[in-house]
């Protein structure tokens, strides 16, 4: 990909960001987006989460990334 062609993606990435329908978040899960995962899925037993539950809950994260990437045909 040249760089002009980077600038027009970018261009519309903005613009999608500026709408206010997408967000930018990171490409890995934070701790405390991980424990937000968690309370959602099970508000009453949060705090016990299995750690493996947590491992589990990063991967569906990856793999939601991941397939918006494919979507979208971006390569990083």
């Amino acid at each position: 990909m040249n760089n002009e062609t980077k600038r027009q993606k970018f261009a519309k990435d903005l613009d999608k960001l500026m709408s206010g329908d997408y967000v930018l978040v990171p490409r890995e899960p934070t701790d405390a987006m991980v424990k937000a995962g968690n309370v959602a899925m099970n508000p009453h037993r949060a705090q016990w989460v299995h750690p493996v539950t947590c491992t589990n809950r990063k991967k569906v994260y990856k793999a939601m990334i991941q397939a918006y990437e494919k979507e979208q045909g971006v390569n990083i």
